[in-house]
């Protein structure tokens, strides 16, 4: 398993986009091995500092950073909610989802160590659903973005949407 250098290695089945925006210059990058996140603009650093290795999209991920601030948008662009990374917090916040424990490769002291972690058993099978049931129960958030069929939720509603229907619905 290779140690993780977030200046190097390449984002994971994310697509030619997301791994063409983590190279452009000012873009930064958060230090977790799996769960990685890029981001541009004034907030960039402060939403991706000091991400947590224990359950990469939990409270101290970036997407418990972005909860927290006011009318924060999640933009699905050319994509529906099956990609919707944003409802893992939704997983995190669950009281059904159970914990798993994971591993990586980290550099520690100079030298390469594996460590163990404690995270959610993410599955994102669920989060087409929730979302076309969001969109019933909240009406319809599809958009139009350079031609590109997209959809534009505000993240706090869709995510405390998605964990009560995690915490009330068979998952």
């Amino acid at each position: 398993m290779p140690i993780f250098d977030k200046e190097r290695t390449p984002s994971y089945k994310m697509g030619v986009i997301a791994e063409t925006f983590r190279a452009l210059p000012d873009v930064c990058r958060s230090n977790h091995p799996f769960y990685s996140f890029t981001a541009w603009g004034k907030k960039a650093e402060e939403i991706l500092q000091d991400h947590s290795l224990e359950h990469g999209f939990g409270e101290n991920s970036p997407l418990g950073k972005l909860y927290q601030i006011k009318d924060s948008q999640i933009v699905l662009f050319g994509v529906d909610n099956d990609s919707n990374t944003s409802l893992h917090l939704a997983e995190e916040r669950s009281t059904k989802v159970k914990n798993k424990l994971g591993k990586a490769a980290l550099l520690k002291d100079g030298k390469r160590v594996i460590q163990t972690f404690e995270e959610k058993e993410y599955n994102s099978e669920l989060f087409l659903k929730i979302g076309e049931t969001f969109e019933q129960e909240k009406g319809n958030h599809k958009k139009e973005i350079a031609l590109a069929p997209s959809k534009i939720f505000n993240l706090k509603e869709i995510i405390d949407f998605a964990e009560n229907y995690l915490n009330t619905n068979e998952t």
